[in-house]
């Protein structure tokens, strides 16, 4: 016997603090100062998982890759300076542990908001300008399988509570619901060339093709020694598997538009129903994706920073909370802090700042790339929405038309028989005298009269055209 086929459909999201913590309550402080003694103290008593970290650091020449850092190792090898060949730094780390992140954020100095937007899942997709860091919080979502031997299925995707048991459907209409796994990947661009990146799943999808790239020395990547560069090369590796989601739809439906000419039911109707709906939640996720990209490209932050890099492993508070390093606009538009035009205005020796874009215009010109890419993922999408609908009018239509060719048939089939049903009736009456039923041939000459009336009205209603 056949196993039975259920349709699935699942959004996973991996919570990493609970919204209801006391820091969120109504009129608190917004962000999370990680020198909070409540804020600490409410963390670590929730934060308290293994991470599996990595550091990479490398330029044009060479590189350094250290993988598998679990807490202690993972601290203690970011608080060390940093290698003198080190022109970028990447630290990612899977998992969310306090003492992991406390530690990042005070050596590099992440502002509170950006903390706390790292924290709180799931998130939107967004991009923040901080005076030393850029925040970006990107959606990341890759088809995972296809499962078949689930009872339920959420019809209108998460957080919806109808939920509507779909029956097997028939061999030939055997379909199985995408399996999506969706999270938030945490992204901090500084301005000393560090790239920090928070995911909360295994990512080694995303991690492992880039770091094939950073060990080839012909390679742009590791040419151009750019963390911003690397930045977009993370976000393209994102945006790559959105692709792939949209292909499988496709797929799905060109063998739901064989199975709607052949045979339609309710339960295609269901699948297709359920299917558009997922497809309006996806292209949902993915436009503020779009837009975030877009800006992006056109970001124009001019950061003020000198010559040589900063010591790395230094333990400093976020520049917000730090009077003497607010950021300040030059008449030229550039920025720098008010420390150094402090210095500057007293005629020390110190050495002058250099402004710089945040994003330089290599990456701008390959987030270009990334852009066609979403907006191709977006196209498809609207496509496959149209597609989806089309194919359920189709199945309504073929199934009406189904059903008008049966009631046809019905209806031949009453005006055929309803001659001979009418002398079935006469001569079924009770009255005491009927000449034709004491006649020797009566009862053959009855079937002959059926016979001729059948055959003249099928002749009539086939010139007619009725069947």
């Amino acid at each position: 016997m056949r196993a039975k086929n259920k349709f699935i459909h699942r959004h996973h999201h991996h919570h990493a603090a609970d919204e209801t913590s006391v820091h969120r309550v109504p009129g608190a402080a917004p962000g999370i100062d990680i020198e909070s003694e409540s804020i600490d103290k409410y963390f670590s008593e929730r934060l308290v998982g293994q991470v599996n970290g990595m550091v990479v650091d490398f330029n044009a020449e060479t590189y350094q890759i250290r993988q598998g850092l679990a807490n202690a190792d993972l601290c203690d090898w970011i608080s060390k300076p940093r290698p003198d060949f080190s022109a970028v730094r990447w630290i990612h780390v899977e998992g969310m542990a306090w003492d992991v992140i406390k530690t990042v954020s005070q050596i590099h100095g992440l502002h509170p908001l950006s903390i706390e937007d790292a924290l709180h899942l799931p998130q939107r997709v967004k991009v923040d300008n901080f005076s030393n860091h850029l925040f970006i919080s990107l959606l990341v979502c890759r088809l995972a399988s296809l499962t078949s031997d689930v009872a339920e299925i959420d019809v209108a995707a998460r957080h919806r509570l109808l939920k509507q048991r779909l029956h097997p459907m028939a061999e030939s209409g055997e379909c199985t619901l995408l399996d999506i796994e969706a999270d938030n990947c945490s992204m901090f661009l500084l301005d000393d060339g560090t790239l920090i990146t928070f995911t909360h799943f295994a990512s080694g999808f995303l991690v492992e093709p880039i770091l094939s790239r950073l060990t080839n020395a012909t390679t742009m990547l590791r040419s151009l020694s750019d963390a911003s560069f690397l930045l977009n090369a993370l976000i393209d590796s994102i945006v790559d598997h959105y692709l792939p989601i949209t292909e499988a739809y496709a797929d799905q439906f060109e063998r739901l538009e064989a199975i709607v000419f052949e045979k339609p039911n309710i339960h295609i109707i269901r699948y297709l129903h359920a299917t558009h709906a997922d497809l309006i939640e996806l292209k949902q996720k993915l436009l503020p994706v779009q837009t975030l990209i877009r800006n992006l490209r056109t970001m124009s932050h001019r950061v003020a920073s000198s010559p040589t890099r900063p010591a790395s492993g230094s333990m400093q508070r976020p520049a917000s909370f730090i009077g003497a390093s607010s950021t300040t606009v030059l008449p030229d538009g550039s920025t720098a802090s008010a420390a150094a035009s402090k210095e500057t205005s007293s005629g020390s020796n110190a050495a002058p700042k250099v402004a710089q874009e945040r994003l330089s215009p290599i990456c701008k010109t390959y987030l270009s790339d990334v852009q066609d890419h979403i907006d191709t993922c977006l196209d498809h999408v609207s496509t496959l929405q149209g597609w989806a609908q089309n194919l359920t009018d189709l199945a309504f239509n073929c199934i009406s038309y189904t059903t008008n060719e049966n009631m046809k048939v019905l209806t031949i089939a009453s005006v055929v028989f309803l001659p001979i049903t009418f002398l079935a009736g006469v001569y079924g009456t009770n009255f005491t005298f009927l000449p034709e039923l004491s006649w020797t041939f009566g009862y053959p000459l009855f079937w002959t009269a059926c016979i001729v009336l059948v055959t003249v009205t099928l002749v009539y209603l086939k010139r007619r055209g009725f069947y």
